[in-house]
């Protein structure tokens, strides 16, 4: 079986991105991408209406890697670490296939930059 520790988190860095943990400060645009139409176009999830479901999602970020069971990382740019501009995660973990989903998504003005494919190789090499 699959042997994973996801501690200390790992923060990735890549050419122009910071991979880090998902913080309750990240709630705002948390909340900008999971109620728009078009990030969530193909998310199978009903859409985020308030900060509270925000939070309540970060939460459920933050259980699943205490329980190691995944991880999910704020995207930023590296000369912008405070601000999350999308996130990208190991998610339905099965430990004794040695397998993973990866889910990701992206705030809209950052679409067409190269910058889902640079964080998914960092995090598939990771």
């Amino acid at each position: 079986m699959l042997e994973i520790n996801l501690f200390p988190f790992p923060e990735i860095r890549t050419a122009r991105l910071l991979l880090r943990r998902v913080i309750k400060t990240d709630a705002r645009e948390i909340l900008s991408m999971r109620s728009d139409d078009m990030v969530m176009q193909y998310i199978d999830r009903e859409k985020a209406k308030t900060i509270e479901d925000a939070e309540a999602w970060i939460q459920i970020v933050d259980d699943a890697l205490d329980a190691n069971t995944g991880i999910n990382w704020a995207i930023t740019l590296l000369d912008e670490p405070q601000t999350l501009i999308g996130n990208i995660s190991f998610w339905r973990i099965i430990k004794q296939h040695h397998r993973a989903e990866v889910g990701y998504m992206l705030a809209p003005a950052y679409w067409g930059k190269g910058i889902t494919k640079e964080a998914l190789l960092a995090v598939i090499d990771h």
